[in-house]
C-alpha cells in the first residue's frame, strides 16, 4: 500500500479508490458541489470521462472518494472526490477535489490535500533528473475556504482560467473569407496528422502544455467517448492545416475543447474565422449555447478574440502550485 492509500480520514469516513461504476455517483457529487457555489451546473458526465480517459490516470492510484460511515457500513454516495494527474514525465502534477456542500468544515478537504501530496511525493524519483517538479491543485473561484487551505499549506496562485460562454442564435454571423485559407470540415482519416501538428505547433509555449507525439495523441484523442469528427473543423492552406478546431458535445451544450492557429499564421482572422464557423455549424445541429476555458493571460490574446465573437466570462478557476524539486 501506498503512503497515500495508507492516510486515515477524518472519523466517521471511509475511503477508497474509485472504479467506472462510481462515474455516476461522482458526476452527482459534482453537481450537488455546482449548484452550492456556481447555482448551476458545470461539471458533467462528459468532463469526467474525459479526465479518467486520459492514459496518465490510473484510478486505481490517482483518484479517491470518501464515504460518510453510517450505523449499517458506508454509505453509497461518495462525499467527497480528489484526483491526480501526472503529466510531462512526471513533472507537472495536476490536482482536483471537491467535497459535498454539507460535509465541509470537517477536515475532508485536508485529507484529500493530505492523500494527494502523498501521491505527489511518489513522482519525483519517477522523473527525468533535469527540469522543475511541480504540484498544481485547482481550486474554483467562490471557494475561499480551498484557497485558504492551499495557501496555508505554501501553495501560490500561479494562473486563472476562465469558463466563457455564448448563446447560439440563428443569425449569427458567418466567417470572413481570409485570401488562400480554405474553412472546412475535419476528415477523419486523411487530416489526422496535419491537425496534431497543428495543435502541437499552436500550443508550443502556452503554459503548462505537453507535447505529444502522433500515435499517444491519436491513441487518446480519437478513442476517447467525447470524439466526434463531424464538430471538428480546420483551416487549411495550400493542402496544409494551419489552424484547427476541436469541438465536443457536453451533454448538448457545445465546447470548444481546443482551438489553435500556427505561429505563422497569427494576426489574419483565421481563429476568429474558425470559431464563426464552428458556432453556425454547432447551431445547425441544434446547439443553443457554447462554451469553452481559457487561460486569462493567454499570450495570443486568445480571451480577446472570445470576447469579439460574443463570449463572457461565467466562472474562474484558479491553479496554484508548489515545487516539489
Amino acid at each position: 500500500m501506498t503512503e497515500a492509500r495508507s492516510l486515515a480520514p477524518p472519523e466517521g469516513y471511509t475511503t477508497r479508490a474509485a472504479t467506472w461504476d462510481d462515474l455516476g455517483g461522482v458526476t452527482e457529487l459534482f453537481h450537488h458541489a455546482d449548484l452550492a457555489d456556481w447555482g448551476e451546473v458545470d461539471v458533467t458526465e462528459v468532463a469526467i470521462r474525459h479526465d479518467w480517459e486520459d492514459p496518465h490516470l490510473d484510478l486505481a492510484s490517482d483518484t479517491w472518494l470518501v464515504f460518510e460511515e453510517t450505523s449499517g457500513g458506508a454509505a453509497e454516495a461518495p462525499i467527497a472526490y480528489a484526483s491526480l494527474l501526472a503529466l510531462d514525465a512526471h513533472r507537472q502534477l495536476q490536482a482536483w477535489g471537491v467535497v459535498h456542500p454539507s460535509h465541509r468544515g470537517r477536515g475532508v478537504g485536508s485529507h484529500l490535500l493530505d492523500v494527494m501530496e502523498a501521491r505527489a511525493a511518489e513522482h519525483p524519483p519517477l522523473a527525468p533528473p533535469d527540469g522543475e517538479i511541480s504540484l498544481r491543485p485547482g481550486v474554483i473561484g467562490p471557494d475561499a475556504a480551498a484557497h485558504r487551505l492551499v495557501e496555508a499549506r505554501g501553495y501560490r496562485p500561479v494562473r486563472h482560467f476562465w469558463h466563457m460562454d455564448a448563446r447560439l442564435t440563428d443569425d449569427l454571423a458567418p466567417p470572413r473569407a481570409i485570401e488562400g485559407v480554405r474553412l472546412r470540415p475535419f476528415v477523419f482519416g486523411e487530416d489526422d496528422r496535419t491537425f496534431h501538428a497543428a495543435i502541437q505547433e499552436s500550443f508550443a509555449d502556452h503554459w503548462g502544455f505537453v507535447q505529444r507525439g502522433f500515435d499517444e495523441w491519436a491513441e487518446h484523442r480519437f478513442h476517447e467517448s467525447a470524439f466526434d469528427p463531424d464538430l471538428w473543423f480546420v483551416a487549411e492552406c495550400g493542402g496544409d492545416v494551419v489552424g484547427a478546431l476541436q469541438g465536443v458535445d457536453d451533454q448538448g451544450v457545445a465546447r470548444v475543447g481546443m482551438l489553435g492557429v500556427r505561429p505563422a499564421w497569427r494576426k489574419r482572422g483565421i481563429g476568429e474565422a474558425l470559431l464563426r464557423l464552428a458556432f453556425i455549424e454547432f447551431r445547425r445541429r441544434g446547439y443553443d449555447r457554447v462554451g469553452l476555458g481559457v487561460d486569462s493571460t493567454n499570450e495570443t490574446g486568445a480571451t480577446a478574440l472570445y470576447e469579439r465573437v460574443g463570449m463572457k466570462v461565467t466562472r474562474q478557476f484558479d491553479v496554484y502550485e508548489k515545487r516539489l524539486r
